[in-house]
């Protein structure tokens, strides 16, 4: 003890203090950009940012320095058009500004080709040709954005140049995947992992399934979490962005977006991705590409049908074993997943459309209902009606190219020897090339 107060007063003495650092802030510059932009663009591209900067809003004592920066931006963009030219034939379209070339092997099922399009040299989308099921018609096409077009500045002229070049006609949107980054994210994978272990973190609908990702043993982690279910066709991935292009895509354009639009890409952002099909992208009735270009359009999608769908709420455990989940709910706290305040959008939500189905919606659905029970019953006495039943249905709405696809598909996969279907198909040939006034017109069809 006296060897201790000697070493004090000896301190006092030549005037040294311990651990009494005074940290100021003086004429540091803290910057609070927010950078919300869906225009960027790789090392050959412009890129253009439309961020908000608040110079004059800066730090005011020391505990508000952490700044939470997202970005907005599409990172997945599909869409269906009709064509003129035949499925296999694409290739021939190739002319000295764009280039279409077919891949032998792709990843879909759906469709039969895959071609390569290229733009004045620059890789543009890639297109699926010849569906291989009854959703879609024989002369539908898929066209998927190339994604590091996507970061690119006037993406949307180029994919209208690839339209115009090749005669496609728009029909609708399949699927689109809105992806806001931040380093805050990352925090918020927090709240999912106590959601897993945990009843004092709930969400606002047993509904909403939460199942995570790949584990990784050396870290005892899970890479991220998926929000939804993929056949609801709307589902949210939050997972950490930085280290899946350092060790897996390899997208440095998505590194050089963030750092031209105020990310800070020294430390590890994460990314909470939305994806939304065709059954959640047909009520907005979506006709123009341009208006995802606008990322308080994007803002607003996202937040439309995120904000309420998805919500966690902290809840204390004995409120949850004693009380029903809803009554724990209000007693407890809501948890901030996203800052929407951040978020770019419009003042007014997006107009949505409900569809009901239609005459010919039904007399579609009835003819399919009437194969599968002449599938089923070969030989029963109602068979005849069935079989006139879809003619007349046929006839009546104008269905023969619908009728023969779905009856081909039966006929692939199921190659059975069903004098029923076969007499539908001779007949519906018949009528197609009566129709259209030439004899092998219903070879086109069941091409």
């Amino acid at each position: 003890m006296p060897i201790y107060h000697e070493v004090l007063s000896l301190l006092k003495y030549l005037n040294m203090n311990i651990n009494a650092k005074n940290y100021k802030i003086g004429d540091q510059s803290i910057n609070n950009v927010y950078s919300f932009t869906s225009f960027s663009g790789n090392t050959n591209v412009i890129f253009n940012s439309n961020s908000t900067c608040c110079a004059d809003e800066r730090v005011v004592s020391a505990i508000q320095n952490q700044w939470k920066f997202y970005t907005i931006n599409l990172d997945w963009f599909q869409f269906v058009c009709k064509t003129k030219i035949s499925g296999y034939a694409l290739e021939s379209c190739s002319s000295k500004r764009i280039k279409v070339r077919r891949t032998q092997t792709h990843n879909t099922s759906n469709y039969r080709f895959k071609y390569i399009v290229t733009l004045d040299g620059c890789e543009i989308c890639e297109i699926f040709s010849q569906p291989n099921n009854t959703y879609q018609e024989y002369d539908d096409v898929s066209i998927k954005v190339n994604n590091a077009q996507l970061y690119c500045k006037d993406w949307v002229s180029r994919i209208k140049d690839v339209m115009n070049l090749l005669d496609f006609e728009f029909i609708r949107m399949t699927r689109i995947d809105i992806a806001l980054d931040g380093g805050d994210l990352l925090k918020k994978m927090r709240i999912i992992d106590k959601f897993m272990v945990s009843q004092t973190v709930q969400t606002n609908s047993d509904n909403l399934s939460i199942n995570p990702l790949k584990f990784r043993k050396h870290e005892l982690k899970y890479d991220g979490f998926r929000i939804g279910d993929k056949a609801y066709q709307k589902t949210l991935i939050i997972y950490n962005k930085s280290d899946e292009i350092l060790n897996k895509s390899g997208k440095t354009y998505i590194s050089e977006f963030w750092q031209e639009n105020g990310i800070d890409t020294n430390r590890k952002n994460g990314r909470c991705e939305l994806y939304m099909g065709c059954r959640h992208l047909k009520k907005y009735q979506l006709s123009s590409f341009d208006d995802f270009c606008n990322p308080e359009f994007l803002g607003r999608l996202f937040y439309d049908e995120v904000h309420d769908w998805s919500k966690f709420y902290h809840v204390r455990l004995k409120d949850y074993t004693k009380y029903r989940k809803s009554i724990a709910i209000k007693k407890g706290r809501e948890l901030t997943f996203i800052h929407w305040n951040r978020l770019p959008k419009t003042s007014t939500p997006l107009v949505t459309y409900t569809s009901e189905p239609n005459d010919i919606c039904n007399a579609k659905r009835a003819v399919t209902f009437s194969l599968k029970e002449i599938l089923k019953n070969k030989n029963c006495t109602s068979t005849e009606n069935k079989i006139r039943f879809i003619q007349d249905t046929t006839i009546e709405h104008n269905l023969f190219k619908d009728t023969n696809a779905k009856i081909n598909d039966i006929l692939k996969n199921e190659p059975t020897e069903n004098d029923a279907i076969r007499f539908l198909l001779d007949w519906i040939t018949e009528q197609v090339a009566i129709n259209n006034g030439g004899g092998d017109a219903g070879i086109t069809l069941t091409e």
